[in-house]
């Protein structure tokens, strides 16, 4: 009993000794980024990453574009002589004056979104531009929504290309879980409910909207309520329909049948996508994790 008592004492010690370690490594990775900002009078401040390279923000610094100049190519000077790598500059919509000053002193535009630009420069004389590209793929998720009479939802959009019915789903919102953006999505076009079974399938492809590529993610869903409420904007018609009936149905685009087809046999071999909730220390940063597993029915 004692032994066991020792054990499990040695186990939350332990347990405590590695949570205040990585509470440690990133107060002290806070405490040199915090540092390593560029805090002097006549430099722009930024804010530098662990790539030594330095951000600064146009909505946050004091950037009078009379003197934006000047200023600028003797920061530039102060950032080669710290080694710095590279500058990055966040122009918020009211300072769009400064693009073009920006751009003629050897700045990219990285990206762009409602409110700012994102403009950079590399720096480094001594490696190759190790800029990342911005964001490439675009992200959708739709969901086979099962009722209590094993049919199948599905929907038919105005602006959809092919005048056929198709499973119900768009594209996900900025830092929303697929999962979540599936129901949404499904509440949206038809005022149904729905609790989460498992994830069917993905789909990659290339050359999607803004030459993007394209990733879209196959949930299947329980229907919580059956009563249809289509949203009039988007949808001019849904319907349940037997699965049976769908796989073999002319209504219905093929790829969607694929899909169907796919969620049918997953269930057959009692296969199962779960998620689960985990958290990574060192970033402070939490996550969901997919997992297969074979159930028994």
């Amino acid at each position: 009993m004692y032994k066991i008592n020792e054990l499990v004492l040695k186990i939350s010690l332990n347990n405590i000794t590695t949570n205040l370690l990585h509470k440690k490594i990133r107060t002290t990775c806070c405490q040199k980024l915090r540092a390593m900002s560029l805090d002097n009078g006549p430099y722009f401040k930024g804010i530098v990453d662990r790539f030594k390279g330095t951000t600064i923000d146009t909505s946050i610094e004091t950037c009078d574009q009379s003197s934006f100049l000047e200023k600028l190519n003797e920061s530039i000077q102060y950032w080669n002589e710290n080694k710095i790598r590279a500058v990055w500059f966040r122009v918020a919509h009211k300072d769009a004056g400064l693009v073009p000053i920006l751009a003629e002193s050897g700045f990219q535009f990285h990206h762009a979104r409602a409110g700012f630009v994102m403009m950079y420069r590399w720096l480094s004389s001594t490696e190759p531009c190790k800029i990342p590209t911005y964001a490439h793929t675009m992200i959708g998720s739709g969901a086979v929504v099962i009722n209590s009479k094993n049919q199948v939802l599905l929907v038919k959009e105005k602006n959809f290309f092919i005048p056929k019915f198709k499973l119900p789903g768009g594209y996900v919102d900025i830092g929303e879980d697929l999962v979540q953006a599936a129901q949404r999505e499904v509440f949206e076009e038809t005022n149904i409910r729905t609790k989460y079974d498992s994830l069917v399938c993905f789909r990659h492809s290339h050359n999607a909207n803004f030459n993007s590529s394209d990733l879209y993610f196959m949930m299947s869903l329980t229907a919580i309520n059956e009563d249809i409420k289509i949203d009039q904007v988007e949808i001019t018609n849904a319907i349940w329909m037997d699965l049976d009936e769908v796989i073999k149905s002319d209504i219905v685009s093929e790829h969607n049948q694929l899909i169907l087809q796919t969620y049918l046999n997953n269930k057959q071999k009692c296969l199962h996508i779960k998620y689960e909730s985990h958290f990574v220390e060192l970033l402070n940063k939490p996550y969901l994790l997919y997992t297969i597993e074979q159930t028994k029915s």
